[in-house]
C-alpha cells in the first residue's frame, strides 16, 4: 500500500507545493470544495470532514477570506459557530479548479482501454467502500455505575438548555444511579460523551391512553436544534409501572 501511495501521490501531483499548478495548496483546494459542495458548512463540521487540528483549520480559513474567496457569518443558532460559504470570487476558483482536475483525470485514463478504465473506476470503489466501513466510529452506550463528570457536563447543558431552576445535586444523580429501577446512560462517541438518558421512578404520573394501553404525552420539548429534550409520562396497565424519562441528544 505504501508503494501504491507513493505511485499515485507522484503520479497526480499532489507533491507540487502548488495543487494542479493553481493558485492553491491541496489543502486549501479542498476547503474550497467543501464549502462549495456544502452550502453554509460549519468550521467544525469542516474540520471533523478532513481530520485536521483546529488551529490550522483556523489560520487556513482566515487566509482564503482575507483574499476573499471565503465568507464567515455567525450562526443565528449558535453564536460559537461560523457558517462558510464561497464568495463569486471563491466559486469562480474553484470552478477552474475542478475543470483543471477533470482534464488531469481525463489524461489519466486516456491511454487505457475501456475494460481497463472500468477495472480501475470499479477498484478504487472497492477499495474507498471497504476502507470506509472499516472506519465508521461506533456508538458506545455505558449505563453508569457511579456518577462521572461526562454525565454531569451533559445533564448541566440540559438545565441550561430549558432554564431547570430545581437542578439536581450529586447525590441526587448518585440515588438515581443507585436504585434498581432508575439508571443513567452515557453515549460515546470517538470515545466522547455525546449523549445521555436520565429514567428515574416516579410515584405519580400522567396517563393518556386507554386501559391496557401504554401511550406517550410529549409534555416539553426545547428549541435549540443542536438538543432535542423529551419528558415522557406513562403508564402501563399490565405491569402498574409508571415512569418518567429524560432524555438528552446531543
Amino acid at each position: 500500500m505504501r508503494e501504491f501511495n507513493r505511485f499515485y501521490t507522484t503520479r497526480l501531483g499532489l507533491l507540487r507545493r502548488r495543487h494542479l499548478d493553481g493558485d492553491f495548496s491541496l489543502t486549501e483546494a479542498r476547503i474550497l470544495y467543501e464549502i462549495g459542495s456544502n452550502p453554509k458548512l460549519t468550521a467544525s463540521s469542516l474540520r471533523n470532514t478532513l481530520g485536521l487540528d483546529a488551529g490550522y483549520i483556523s489560520r487556513l480559513l482566515t487566509l482564503l477570506t482575507r483574499r476573499k474567496l471565503v465568507r464567515q457569518t455567525a450562526s443565528k443558532e449558535d453564536g460559537r459557530e461560523k457558517l462558510l460559504t464561497l464568495s463569486t470570487t471563491g466559486a469562480k476558483k474553484l470552478a477552474q479548479l475542478n475543470e483543471r482536475s477533470a482534464l488531469q483525470i481525463q489524461e489519466l485514463l486516456e491511454p487505457l482501454s475501456a475494460a481497463d478504465r472500468e477495472t480501475v473506476i470499479n477498484s478504487l470503489s472497492k477499495v474507498r467502500s471497504i476502507l470506509s466501513e472499516a472506519q465508521k466510529p461506533g456508538v458506545r452506550i455505558v449505563r453508569l455505575s457511579e456518577a462521572d463528570d461526562d454525565a454531569s457536563r451533559l445533564l448541566e447543558e440540559y438545565y441550561e438548555a430549558v432554564s431547570v431552576i430545581q437542578r439536581d445535586a450529586p447525590e441526587a444523580i448518585q440515588q438515581v444511579i443507585g436504585d434498581a429501577s432508575s439508571g443513567i446512560w452515557v453515549a460515546y462517541l470517538r470515545e466522547k460523551a455525546v449523549g445521555c438518558v436520565m429514567l428515574r421512578s416516579k410515584p405519580q404520573s400522567l396517563c393518556i391512553g386507554n386501559a391496557g394501553t401504554s401511550r406517550a404525552n410529549v409534555i416539553t420539548t426545547t428549541r435549540k436544534p443542536q438538543c432535542f429534550f423529551a419528558k415522557i409520562s406513562w403508564e402501563d396497565n399490565r405491569d402498574s409501572a409508571s415512569t418518567t424519562t429524560k432524555a438528552l441528544f446531543t
